[in-house]
């Protein structure tokens, strides 16, 4: 497997930037890292992409130098295999409530000892079994393919400890949009409650030296949220989202349009 950039661009102490990616095209993808994107993340729990696509994506995003991460709804080890072993660089796990979840997903992305994947010695992320021996593969094939969860819900609250002390895991990021819905108190995303829960993970998280991802949005408080997210001491960025971006260039712009023909 390649050197994966977020990983080396952690170990250097820089603070990795992607996009969360939602649109399903290859030339996006490539774009994305000759914008400068350091990854994208293909969100894979709320869209129809099928894995043909996830496929050609991860060439695209790789033609430009970046990998790619996928968000996936559930932990099922045959299609998280079937995606390392076309070359995706880990994944985001959604939806994660124990810690028998986040052991399951360790074990479905790397090789013994850590895990029980099996070996395809002629996929592309062994290279097509050129340029390394299988050991060689395996080696780098756990260190590189990183694993995240997202937490989401009371029940991952609960457990937080437990869930982040995995071995294997490299880091969480925090959903406040889905924790308030959990709790029942619905777009209300910088309550008391939900901000004690983040404030819990984002703690437990630095203390077994875990990587936390900080989501931003696009819009005038970008940079506030980029100050913040450095307050907490966030090692990774997300810009999302693409479909959110593209909508609110062409709200702004029809917008425009408009006034200017009147």
């Amino acid at each position: 497997m390649k050197r994966n950039k977020v990983r080396e661009i952690l170990e250097k102490g820089g603070i990795p930037v992607g996009l969360f990616h939602v649109f399903q095209e290859p030339y996006l993808t490539e774009m994305m890292g000759h914008i400068g994107f350091d990854y994208v993340m293909v969100d894979h729990e709320h869209t129809t992409t099928d894995e043909d696509m996830i496929s050609r994506l991860i060439l695209a995003a790789n033609a430009s130098g970046i990998p790619v991460f996928i968000r996936i709804g559930e932990i099922n080890a045959s299609y998280m295999q079937r995606m390392v072993d076309a070359g995706a660089a880990g994944f985001l796990c959604a939806q994660v409530r124990t810690r028998e979840d986040i052991q399951r997903a360790v074990k479905a992305i790397k090789y013994p000892p850590m895990g029980n994947r099996g070996v395809l010695p002629w996929s592309r992320a062994s290279l097509f079994g050129l340029g390394q021996t299988l050991d060689e593969h395996f080696r780098t094939s756990n260190q590189e393919t990183m694993l995240f969860a997202l937490i989401e819900n009371k029940e991952a609250i609960e457990n937080i400890e437990q869930i982040i002390s995995v071995d294997g895991l490299d880091g969480i990021m925090f959903g406040p949009c889905d924790m308030s819905l959990d709790m029942g108190i619905y777009d209300r995303w910088d309550s008391p409650e939900v901000t004690a829960a983040m404030e819990k993970a984002v703690a437990i998280a630095h203390q077994y030296k875990r990587h936390l991802i900080g989501l931003v949005l696009s819009g005038e408080s970008l940079e506030r949220q980029i100050s913040d997210w450095k307050k907490k001491g966030a090692h990774i960025i997300l810009y999302a989202y693409d479909v959110y971006l593209i909508q609110q260039l062409f709200l702004s712009d029809l917008a425009k349009i408009r006034k200017s023909l009147k």
